[in-house]
């Protein structure tokens, strides 16, 4: 694992004012972690309270992007196919109690201790205010993770992502380059305000880390 003690303060924002894209540039990183699996470098990119991945020919941002409106985490999943390489993000947007914040933190700062290709940053002053990602591969597939907790709003973005290399091909070193877009109707917290809307992903607990 990698930890980052961040020199920014957190800033009282919350995931409605995220937005995803593949195609924007890669950004300034407040801190980087580059792992190899299986030959393909897995760049994990920490914005602050958001993300940017680099894999084989995908960029994938979850931040708050000035020529985008933001809206929040993509309530679908996402699929393409970019440079025959198969791409899928899901994400879940968990909505908590104050008091449930401090045990949640953590219990993911523990996962992500005992995790080699991870990347975890921590705010001055906000102990519970955190982002994290971790990557992996299981065969041929890459994968990754990333948590954004934001307790001034009460909220929890959880993704995943799956990538793939084109079939009958091991994973290599690709030209990184950017793919297609999405859009979607951001996610909300349901009638409860407890939930993501029916049909999202399920929300992945950190004991789901290695798995």
């Amino acid at each position: 694992m990698k930890r980052v003690r961040l020199a920014a303060p957190y800033l009282d924002t919350s995931a409605d004012h995220l937005a995803f894209s593949l195609t924007a540039p890669v950004r300034e990183a407040l801190a980087v972690n580059t792992v190899r699996l299986g030959g393909v470098s897995v760049e994990l990119r920490l914005l602050g309270a958001s993300h940017q991945v680099v894999a084989g020919p995908v960029t994938e941002t979850l931040a708050c992007l000035p020529d985008q409106p933001g809206g929040g985490p993509p309530p679908a999943d996402i699929t393409e196919d970019i440079d025959g390489w198969a791409y899928r993000f899901t994400s879940a947007l968990r909505c908590h109690e104050p008091r449930e914040f401090p045990p949640r933190a953590a219990r993911l700062r523990e996962r992500l201790a005992a995790h080699p290709a991870s990347l975890y940053g921590a705010f001055p002053g906000s102990p519970d205010a955190l982002s994290a990602l971790t990557a992996q591969r299981v065969g041929d597939v890459i994968s990754w993770q990333t948590w954004h907790v934001y307790p001034q709003s009460g909220q929890i973005v959880e993704t995943r992502t799956t990538l793939r290399p084109p079939h009958g091909e091991a994973p290599h070193e690709a030209e990184q380059k950017n793919g297609g877009g999405a859009s979607a109707q951001p996610l909300t917290c349901g009638a409860a305000g407890r939930q993501s809307p029916e049909g999202a992903l399920k929300a992945l607990s950190p004991e789901e880390l290695h798995g």
